[in-house]
């Protein structure tokens, strides 16, 4: 259950959605198998919650992103006012 609970994460923290990493996990079940399947519950639920925790990971560092561009652009326009008004003294 390891590798399901694994996978399920990788998946989440690329900021894959749920059912198109599902349909990916029963495309590569089917392909083992060689004919068309679904993986069994369990694993199904260990992908699931590896998943959720995934992406939670995932949109916390979106929003660390967007954090740091915000502080960016704070930074340059008070640089940018400061040289401007630096004109008007």
């Amino acid at each position: 259950m390891y590798c399901n609970y694994s996978i399920g994460y990788v998946a989440g923290t690329a900021g894959q959605g749920w059912v198109a990493s599902r349909k990916a996990f029963d495309a590569l079940e089917s392909f083992q198998q060689g004919r068309p399947s679904k993986e069994a519950m369990v694993s199904q639920f260990a992908e699931k919650a590896g998943h959720n925790r995934g992406i939670k990971v995932y949109w916390q560092e979106q929003y660390d992103v967007q954090r740091i561009l915000q502080q960016g652009r704070e930074h340059t326009w008070k640089r940018v006012s400061d040289f401007l008004k630096s004109f008007f003294k």
